[in-house]
């Protein structure tokens, strides 16, 4: 900007200070020296700082305070025995195989130039076994000792190509990329040593631009996490764990998603990035060697222990790369830690509210606008703009199972009969029942049976509600009589009564206790859309939220619903509104 050099470090000094002395940042700067770092203002100077965690330290880059002290915590795990060595990218394809410790094929982190970027590779060793017997009973070739690849370099080809790819993808100098890998970055032959690098783990992968996995082979489906990597690459409690510590930087460093890519395919033809969930622990997965479990859980608690801190000072469990349109609680879990969340991005989550960490997600490729568990949390079901309804059953820890979709009318359907060239024109032949608008609400009946769903946008005049069988998938009936989007349903606790919520002001109470459902009345008083509706635990109260910035109680314990109040204080429209498990709130 026309400053000289001088002018413009004295200006960024003077800048970094007063932020610092707000506690925005907290830094380290330096080369080759004793490196400073300021707290909220205040200068720490180590007494004492090795090359190594000088050279460890200026590569956190720039955070706030309690982010750059969670991260100088993981660097400092290092044990000063075992420093972090790396080999180049184009040392390591010149080498032919992957190198071992003894190779001298590494060099120190402190010697990598300062915009070196590097790549952590998280693999399942193909010859773990320390016998020629064990080897060769499972199918490979005895090279004198356990080895990370096969005989013919299988892998080392994988990583050299996946990392050069990967490079150039993100417009990295090929020649300043780095790799770190456990059979040449640890001490392979003394066991002091070996302990010491295993140990440091964490510290490692905390310096790490990105992780790369070989897989063996392409992932097959649209799944794009890491328990779907091909080869057992999620049931392994190394390989769990080393994408665990990817996510958790990335989280601690809020990175928007973990650099965590997987090559697959001859000269890395596949290579994606793939995102983390922790349906299980680290310290659960298969191990070649049991010896190894505790290492593994003392790094998974440390990690473990700064999703939790992050999660507080956030103040959010889990984002979304749109807006988060629902969310709904699992009750089978008991302590009330798991969350589902679903939004914009056509994606669905179960996070631990915790620690943040996603359990699962399912990418539906569709906008989500409502979410529903089943009472006993067998069940999921969600709606979206295409005029669908997905159920799943969700077992304890595991990922969710395709058990129905409730389909509308779409282009997208084949039985659909409403579409010419494009546009939606009804058609009285067509055998589809379900919804011509996007899916705003769902609720399941509280025996599980039913699926109550309803509907509405700009486009589409289509305000009603629909009742889905569960077990067949087949529409039992539409309920009309909204003059809007019907903005919100929910079941009585006895499942006698469905409540709608409309744009057109109104709720509407109908009865499904007898043959066939019967509206049976409307409430009236909202001055706005009305966007929520929930009874009570013990269905004597129904609530409505509204866009007139008021929640009103209605009496529903006699023949006749009666208003008994209007709970005012909010400065804008209420979106949802719910009661407390025992009814007090």
């Amino acid at each position: 900007g026309g400053q000289s050099i001088a002018e413009a470090a004295r200006n960024a000094r003077q800048e970094v200070r007063a932020e610092a002395a707000r506690g925005k940042y907290s830094f380290w700067a330096g080369e080759n020296v004793p490196t400073a770092c300021c707290i909220a203002g205040e200068w720490e100077l180590p007494v004492v700082v090795s090359r190594e965690q000088a050279a460890g330290l200026g590569r956190l880059g720039l955070n706030t305070v309690e982010t750059m002290r969670a991260l100088k915590g993981m660097v400092a795990s290092i044990d000063s025995r075992a420093p972090m060595r790396l080999v180049s990218l184009k040392a390591l394809r010149r080498h032919g195989r992957i190198p071992r410790s003894d190779d001298n094929l590494t060099i120190l982190l402190s010697a990598l130039p300062r915009d070196a970027k590097v790549g952590f590779v998280s693999h399942r060793w193909l010859r773990p076994w320390h016998t020629r017997e064990e080897c060769e009973k499972n199918g490979h070739t005895w090279g004198g000792m356990a080895h990370p690849d096969d005989a013919v370099g299988t892998k080392h080809r994988l990583i050299c190509d996946g990392m050069e790819r990967l490079a150039r993808a993100k417009g990295w100098d090929v020649d300043k990329v780095y790799v770190w890998i456990d059979f040449a970055g640890v001490e392979q032959d003394i066991p002091e040593l070996l302990i010491a690098g295993v140990a440091s783990l964490r510290g490692y992968i905390t310096l790490c631009d990105a992780v790369l996995i070989p897989a063996p082979a392409v992932p097959e489906g649209e799944s794009r996490t890491v328990d779907f990597v091909p080869g057992g690459y999620g049931e392994r409690g190394w390989t769990r764990l080393e994408a665990m510590s990817m996510y958790a930087v990335s989280a601690l460093k809020r990175v928007e998603a973990p650099d965590i890519w997987v090559a697959a395919g001859e000269g890395a033809s596949f290579l994606e990035r793939f995102d983390y969930v922790l349906n299980k622990l680290p310290s659960d997965g298969v191990l070649f060697s049991e010896e190894d479990r505790e290492y593994i859980r003392g790094h998974e608690t440390a990690f473990l222990h700064q999703m939790q801190e992050l999660v507080k000072r956030n103040g959010y469990i889990c984002k979304h790369s749109g807006e988060v349109n629902c969310v709904a609680f699992d009750p089978k879990d008991q302590n009330g830690d798991l969350v589902a969340s679903g939004g914009r991005d056509g994606v669905i989550k179960l996070v631990n509210r915790q620690t943040g960490t996603a359990l699962w997600s399912v990418d539906l490729k569709e906008e989500v606008k409502s979410l529903a568990f089943s009472r006993d949390g067998s069940m999921l079901a969600a709606g979206g703009v295409g005029g669908v309804v997905q159920i799943w059953t969700v077992g304890a820890g595991s990922r969710p199972v395709e058990m129905c979709t409730l389909r509308g009318h779409s282009r997208d359907n084949p039985e659909c009969k409403c579409y010419l060239r494009g546009y939606f024109s009804k058609n009285r032949e067509c055998p589809v029942k379900g919804h011509s608008a996007r899916v705003i609400s769902v609720a399941f009946s509280p025996d599980s049976k039913f699926v109550a769903s309803s509907s509405g946008d700009e486009y589409s005049s289509d305000y009603s509600v629909r009742i889905w069988n569960v077990s067949t998938g087949e529409v039992v009936c539409s309920l009309r009589g909204h003059s809007g989007h019907v903005h919100s349903v929910a079941f009585s606790p006895d499942s006698k009564t469905l409540a709608s919520a409309s744009e057109d002001k109104t709720v509407k109470l109908w009865d499904l206790s007898g043959d066939a459902p019967v509206e049976k009345g409307t409430l009236t008083g909202h001055s706005a859309d009305v966007l929520s509706v929930a009874f009570s635990p013990d269905k004597k109260t129904l609530a409505s939220a509204s866009g007139d910035w008021t929640i009103k109680l209605w009496d529903m314990s006699g023949e006749t619903p009666v208003e008994k109040g209007t709970l005012t204080g909010h400065g804008g429209a209420v979106n949802c509104v719910a009661f407390s498990p025992d009814g007090s709130l």
